[in-house]
């Protein structure tokens, strides 16, 4: 994760303003979608945050809405609990969250379950 982070950081270290503007508006987005749907529950599949919870989810959404919009928010709202109660989902988000496999076999879940979404 260490790895994967420093590089990123280092191709996008000078981003220009068109990039930087385009990352700012899916991010902000993607979390007022969650959170209007999900509400303070978002990324708590248990009582606390999930980091790998948050960080797949958020990337699964992003990837959709730049699809185009969801019209359906209970369907989000179903998909995500649908992921939470995948048990190879959770796993990939519970044991070896830094792991390069496991980030992106949760990525891949969250990403295909929020593909559906219309």
């Amino acid at each position: 994760m260490k790895e994967f982070l420093n590089r990123y950081m280092g191709k996008n270290r000078n981003l220009d303003d068109k990039a930087k503007a385009e990352l700012t508006q899916a991010f902000e987005a993607t979390i007022a979608l969650i959170f209007e749907v999900l509400g303070s529950h978002a990324f708590k599949p248990k009582k606390a945050l999930n980091a790998a919870v948050l960080d797949s989810v958020m990337v699964g959404v992003a990837r959709r809405l730049a699809k185009g919009k969801i019209r359906s928010p209970d369907s989000l709202k179903k998909q995500y609990e649908d992921l939470l109660a995948n048990d190879k989902y959770m796993s990939a988000c519970e044991t070896g969250t830094a792991d390069e496999e496991s980030v992106n076999r949760r990525i891949s879940f969250a990403t295909n379950a929020f593909s559906v979404l219309k």
